[in-house]
């Protein structure tokens, strides 16, 4: 999901890397599925870089690194 929308919205991996304030590589193992220790500050600067809903950012880490579904109900405001 992360890569997909960085790549549709035209931003390179160093880019989206100096947007939230991380290293390319640590952007690189986010998309890559590899276990990162995300911080909520980080899913919340990576979904407004992105333009991504938090709430489906969070529910995409918790279901990638803790092999669980979550079905989420409505949105924070």
């Amino acid at each position: 999901m992360i890569r997909r929308k960085r790549l549709k919205m035209h931003i390179t991996q160093n880019e989206l890397a100096e947007m939230i304030g991380v290293t390319q590589a640590y952007i690189s193992k986010i998309e890559n599925d590899k276990f990162v220790n995300v911080t909520l500050i980080e899913i919340i600067k990576i979904s407004k870089a992105l333009q991504l809903k938090e709430l489906e950012v969070c529910k995409y880490f918790l279901e990638k690194h803790n092999d669980i579904y979550i079905e989420i109900e409505g949105e924070l405001s």
